[in-house]
């Protein structure tokens, strides 16, 4: 149970980050697996040093060796069997007289059968003998004798053949030749007696300590060429990796263990350079010997140290930081040894605590390599084998220096297996690097082309967003105008009035039936009508309202309204139809269900025209009940229907052109639906109608009864009728009075305008742009045209426009009246070509004087013209025709050619636009703008005025 217990504990609860703590069970199977491998290459470095002793005990039986001072060579064939090393049992002494011993080659003199003197040491002089038997016939025989770092002098039956040193200087260390030479034999002896006189002043191990070798004279020639080649080869590719790993550091400065390897492989190459003994035999000397002995010591030493920074660098966290300190602490101490003592004492002294320092290094290396493969970094693996065969070779050249064993030097082939490791280990790094950095790569192009094609799509959502942002702040900007005409107009129509009859317009006293009244009133309810529908609207808007649902019969909802509203639309002579559907049950909020339906009817009632009809039903569909109201209207154009439901979509310019008011009861009417909710939809066929349905959950539940509302509220939200303009008298219509016409889509502001304006002026009116246009296409031309601006269908400008596209309306003075009363919107007015502007509210004593005002100016313009035409014609010296040179002289000189002049002709003769356009082939509307074009260019107001001009150019030419 406890370990059940444990393991819930430990592995299955959660960390912080909220993974499992399963780390400890990791990091136990890391340690493992380290173990393992750390004692794997134990393994295969005490088994490779078996496995090298035991082959050099299996070659000891094949060749001869030497015994008690002598070698049987006799039966050795050397051509096929090459040379043989004259290793064993020598005779061995140490002074002129002294006794023959046994002394085994290569080896230390001081380990010779019988012993020495302890006080002489390594140190002195010695001699060695050896009588060999050779074959019958022989011939280019010859003695290799390699480096022995000591004096020597080699005698062959008693005959001295050469050396290298003096024997009996103190300073042989300085003055010996560091290199293998070669001795030829003679030819017809069965047997020479070798004797080699030898000294040691320097070093801890004196006597023989090399192999001596014999053999062919060509094959051991060619063997010392190529142990020249091999330290050449090994100095250079120390110095060439070196470099190599230089130029990496300074391309990549990251990664410092190229840097510490390129430290290693430098002091590896010069110490290298040295060990072969390079600079004493360039420059023999003293100095050249001490100098290259202590770089040889000092480059071992602080090689040690680069290499184990190397590996720390390597593998970074892997090996402590503090053992490459404790190695440059240690060899910064033997450098000073090395630098401050005599050769011999710091050979004496370091060589051998430096080579355990060295196995303690291999085996933390081991260590590191271990824990590298464990966490798994695939490089590891060719740098642990690389190193565990260099190791190998290096502890066998330290066996085999300090004459442990007889193999041979190896470390340079170790070296070379090394280096080799590390470079693919390098390779393998930065395959991984190039590799990762392709994939980089391509997922950079991926991500690059992801986002250019992202920023392409945002560009275009971005684009759209824009667009419909601008098209909102459009709407609003046109919801607030339309808001300020809106509500100005019944403010107008309440204001104004009321100054008048505190004026003293309408008498005294005003009896309760007066029309004025009715007026104010129908525009106190309007502005209540569109000040609630605001306010709710921005209530809904700020998220204050809050639904409280009740059950709902929607047939007992709708019903109690349609009485009311059926008494209302019956004097707009609209017909009511209502059809009941049965357990139309939802769960509303009758409150707010109430403002959306009433909403409907409202618009149902403002479009449907005089004579047409309203049904309203209730019925229900699977899972789902409704309440439809549909109107014989003029239906709504299809492109309007995506946009009817938006927020301040129907203050654009194309939604309003045929209504009026916020436009914001179908959108409140769909807001409240939606939360409640339900969905609401909407049909529409142009000139036939439209149809509104609102749509929601069918409940279970039992409905609630319903209350009976006040009538207050429908009233408000249904057009009322309003006065229509009294027409004018007509015994005053034809009298003398000036006739204005005045053209307003509201019916109490023509009204009212008529009630004032009829003592001074002949009013008509007209409710839209199209009435003007048709009352004055019926011949009659005003004196003044007083329109608003903002109507639905045609507006005041495009009515403008119209008009003075009319030849003999052209002239006729307009005056705008608008509750628009922006500086932009007079401009465009006064651009129109309006003479005056006129915002609301306004006194009517001031629109009275303006309409005189024009009139009179164009009276008075009138009279002027009339004088200088009746003028013309009275000219005797002309006559009454005038002939067509004339008119063409009079064309020429008030700036008429060409075409122009043409039409200036025929506009002389009296013809009409349609009479031109047969006459010289254009479209009648072509010789209407040239006629406008005429009169501007001649600075004449009418045509009346051109032909005055005309007249009377000829006469001051």
């Amino acid at each position: 149970m406890q370990y059940v217990v444990l393991s819930r504990r430990h592995f299955g609860s959660r960390c912080k980050n909220g993974r499992r703590l399963s780390f400890g069970r990791s990091k136990i199977m890391q340690k493992k697996r380290m173990f393992i491998l750390v004692g794997i290459g134990a393994t295969i470095v005490i088994a490779s040093l078996a496995v090298f002793s035991l082959l050099h005990a299996r070659s000891l039986p094949l060749t001869p060796k030497a015994r008690t001072g002598l070698i049987d060579l006799s039966s050795w064939d050397f051509t096929s069997l090459g040379r043989v090393r004259l290793d064993g049992a020598w005779s061995f002494a140490r002074a002129e007289d002294g006794p023959w011993l046994e002394a085994t080659v290569p080896d230390s003199w001081d380990r010779a059968s019988g012993g020495m003197a302890p006080m002489d040491g390594p140190y002195g002089l010695g001699r060695y003998r050896l009588k060999i038997l050779l074959p019958p016939s022989h011939s280019g025989l010859a003695l290799c004798i390699p480096d022995q770092a000591i004096s020597y002098e080699l005698f062959v039956d008693g005959v001295a053949l050469g050396g290298n040193g003096d024997l009996e200087s103190e300073k042989d260390g300085y003055l010996i030749k560091r290199e293998t030479e070669l001795f030829p034999l003679d030819a017809d002896r069965d047997s020479v007696l070798l004797e080699l006189a030898v000294s040691n002043h320097q070093y801890d191990i004196g006597g023989i300590i090399n192999p001596i070798y014999i053999g062919v004279a060509r094959s051991l020639s060619e063997g010392k060429e190529l142990e020249t080649l091999r330290d050449g080869f090994l100095i250079g590719v120390l110095f060439v990796t070196a470099l190599y790993h230089l130029s990496l550091y300074l391309f990549r400065r990251s990664d410092r263990s190229n840097l510490d390897f390129f430290i290693f492989c430098l002091l590896m190459g010069i110490r290298a350079f040295c060990v072969a003994h390079y600079p004493e035999r360039i420059f023999p000397g003293r100095l050249v010997f001490s100098l290259s002995t202590r770089v040889e010591y000092l480059g071992f030493f602080f090689g040690v140290v680069a290499y184990m920074q190397f590996v720390r660098d390597l593998f970074p966290g892997l090996l402590d930081r503090r053992i490459p300190l404790v190695y440059a602490l240690a060899a910064t101490m033997g450098g000073l040894v090395v630098v401050g003592t005599p050769v011999a004492f710091f050979m004496a002294k370091t060589t051998k605590p430096f080579q355990g320092a060295v196995l303690i290094a291999g085996l933390f290396t081991f260590a590191t390599f271990a824990r590298a493969l464990a966490s798994g970094k695939r490089d590891s693996l060719v740098a642990f084998l690389g190193f565990s065969l260099f190791f190998l070779f290096l502890v066998n050249d330290i066996l085999y220096s300090a004459l442990v064993i007889h193999t041979a030097h190896l470390t340079s082939v170790g070296v070379l297996v090394f280096i080799a490791s590390q470079s693919v280990t390098v390779a393998i790094r930065f395959n991984e690097s190039y590799c990762n950095e392709m994939r980089l790569s391509r997922e950079l192009e991926d991500e690059r082309d992801r986002l250019e094609a992202r920023v392409v799509e945002r560009t275009t959502e971005l684009a759209e967003a824009n667009g419909r942002l601008a098209e909102v702040d459009r709407a609003r900007k046109a919801f607030l105008s339309n808001t300020s005409h809106e509500l100005r107009t019944p403010v107008s129509l309440i204001a104004t009035p009321l100054e008048a009859i505190i004026a003293g317009r309408y008498g005294e006293s005003v009896h309760r039936t007066a029309p004025v009244l009715s007026i104010i009133k129908r525009s106190a309810d309007r502005l209540l009508r569109l000040a609630d529908g605001l306010l709710e609207f921005l209530r809904l808007d700020s998220g204050a309202v809050i639904p409280r649902p009740v059950v709902l019969d929607l047939t007992d909802f709708a019903a109690p309204y349609m009485e009311e509203f059926a008494l209302l639309c019956e004097k707009r002579d609209i017909g009511i139809a209502f059809d009941k559907g049965r357990g139309v049950v939802a769960r509303v909020d009758p409150a707010l269900l109430e403002t959306a339906y009433l909403n409907l009817l409202s618009n149902a009632a403002k479009f449907t025209q005089p004579g047409g009809s309203i049904q309203v039903r209730t019925g229900k569909t699977e899972g789902r009940v409704w309440i439809e109201v549909a109107d014989t209207g003029p239906g709504i154009p299809p492109e309007w229907l995506p946009r009817l439901f938006e927020r301040y979509a129907a203050a654009s310019e194309s939604l309003r052109s045929s209504y009026s008011g916020f436009g914001i009861g179908l959108p409140l009417a769909a807001d409240i639906v939606r939360l409640l909710g339900g969905e609401i939809e909407v049909e529409s066929t142009r000139g036939v109608g439209s149809e509104f349905r609102m749509s929601f959950p069918k409940s279970s539940g039992v409905p609630q009864p319903m209350a009976k509302l006040s009538s207050n509220r429908l009233a408000a939200l249904v057009p009322a009728t309003a006065i229509e303009a009294p027409e004018p008298d007509r015994d005053r219509a034809g009298s003398e009075l000036p006739t204005v016409l005045v053209v307003d889509d509201d019916r109490d502001m023509t009204a009212f305008l008529v009630s004032f304006l009829s003592d001074r002026f002949a009013v008509f009116t007209a409710g839209s742009g199209d009435e003007a246009l048709s009352f004055l296409g019926s011949g009659k031309r005003p004196r003044a045209i007083v329109a608003d601006l903002m109507m639905p269908g045609m507006s005041g400008l495009e009515l403008r426009r119209k008009v003075a596209a009319i030849d003999h309306l052209a002239g006729v003075p307009f005056l705008f009246l608008s509750a628009k009363s922006d500086e932009a919107t007079r401009i465009a007015g006064l651009e129109a070509g309006a003479v005056d502007y006129l915002g609301k509210p306004f006194a009517v004593e001031e629109l009275e004087a303006r309409i005189a005002s024009v009139i009179s100016v164009g009276d008075a313009e009138r009279a002027r013209l009339e004088r200088r035409v009746i003028a013309a014609l009275r000219d005797d010296d002309r006559g009454t025709e005038v002939r067509a040179d004339d008119w063409r002289a009079a064309s020429k000189a008030i700036g008429l050619e060409g075409r122009d002049m043409e039409i200036a002709e025929l506009v002389a003769a009296g013809k009409g636009d349609k009479e031109i356009a047969v006459a010289l082939g254009y479209s009648a509307r072509t010789v209407s703008n040239r006629v406008s074009a005429i009169l501007k260019r001649t600075g004449s107001i009418n045509r009346t005025a051109l032909v005055a001009r005309l007249h009377q150019s000829p006469r001051r030419a």
